[in-house]
């Protein structure tokens, strides 16, 4: 085995950490866990992992149940199309598959959402595959240790720190390696704050040796934030409210929100709550309330959101399903009542904005 495989190795073995889906050989929780951990750290996904395998017991009941069931399961951990990618996977292996994983890091790829590295997290913890699960904790400590010296989203990086994984996965347990890494690179070769005083391997190390330790690996230039205005009305009648369902290629796809309307100005958008009057079709709104500005960033956008509060009146004198039929922009609403808006998948913004108001628990 590779000295710096097996010194990763011995370094898991006393400090690795105690995770519930280690030492798993359940393809789908492994599968769980590894679409809850994308883009989440995991200390917030554990509970969702918990959740998960709690409601779902294995493949053929995710596989079975309703989009707006795990969208609401899965609220609050973002980057919703995970969860849809997940049922889509689940079905596609409960029809193609007969409910089995397949083991094999080329016809997993083949699934919703499963790439190469949560493929070969799969094979290899499940199946025994050998095969480096390369993340960002493998690009870090590769890139450090080789002196990778290349944007880490580079074709050529990413060839060379494949390459050299492959190597160092060579003749030892890919899934105890492929563990020991995810653990070092979260523990000791951190993004910030490196533990180089605790690494066993700084000896072989090209940043420690060349202090670029904070400048490996390179990161691409960041792309600037597209800056978007959300207008959210809320209509409310007794005590139901009117939600309005994203039906849109884009953010929160199927979540459900307030009526809604964009404005693309960056700064001081022409904004008039009379629209709301020609988005919905009704006549005779009166606004009592206005929100201050609210501030939402997401990974590559900022939304900037207001609410705007109208007056209870009884705009609906025709029945939700026959304005459906009047107005095709009415297909995607409903009316619920407001106890109930707990059972809707929304965006944390709008939930977090109801509860401020009390119009949610």
């Amino acid at each position: 085995m590779n000295s710096i495989s097996a010194s990763i190795i011995r370094w898991y073995e006393t400090n690795g950490r105690e995770l519930p889906w280690r030492n798993e050989t359940d393809p789908f929780k492994i599968w769980l866990s590894e679409v809850i951990l994308q883009q989440t750290k995991v200390e917030q996904g554990m509970p969702y992992f918990h959740k998960f395998v709690q409601r779902f017991e294995n493949i053929y009941n995710l596989a079975n149940a309703e989009e707006d069931e795990v969208l609401l399961l899965w609220q609050g951990l973002g980057y919703y199309s995970r969860a849809r990618n997940m049922l889509a996977c689940a079905r596609k292996i409960v029809s193609d598959y007969h409910g089995k994983f397949p083991e094999t890091v080329e016809e997993l790829k083949k699934l919703p959402g499963i790439g190469s590295y949560t493929a070969a997290a799969i094979s290899s913890f499940a199946f025994r595959k050998t095969y480096p699960a390369v993340d960002g904790n493998f690009n870090r400590i590769i890139s450090r240790v080789f002196g990778i010296n290349k944007p880490k989203n580079a074709t050529e990086f990413q060839t060379e720190v494949f390459q050299i994984a492959e190597n160092l996965i060579e003749n030892a347990p890919p899934h105890i390696f492929n563990q020991a890494m995810m653990d070092f690179g979260s523990l000791v070769c951190k993004p910030r704050h490196a533990l180089c005083n605790q690494c066993p391997i700084v000896d072989f190390c090209y940043a420690f040796k060349n202090k670029m330790v904070n400048e490996l690996p390179m990161n691409p230039p960041k792309k600037p934030l597209k800056i978007r205005n959300f207008h959210y009305g809320i209509f409310h009648r007794k005590n139901q409210i009117l939600l309005a369902k994203r039906v849109e290629k884009d953010i929160w796809e199927n979540l459900y929100q307030l009526p809604m309307i964009e404005t693309f100005e960056e700064q001081n958008p022409t904004f008039s709550p009379l629209q709301f009057a020609n988005l919905l079709n009704i006549n005779n709104i009166s606004l009592f309330k206005t929100s201050d500005e609210i501030i939402h960033k997401l990974s590559h956008q900022k939304i900037i959101a207001r609410f705007y509060h109208f007056e209870e009146i009884d705009f609906l004198q025709n029945s939700v399903e026959e304005r459906q039929e009047q107005y095709r922009n009415w297909n995607s609403y409903l009316m619920t009542d407001i106890e109930k808006l707990k059972n809707y998948a929304m965006p944390q913004l709008v939930k977090d904005y109801l509860s401020d108001c009390g119009l949610m628990d």
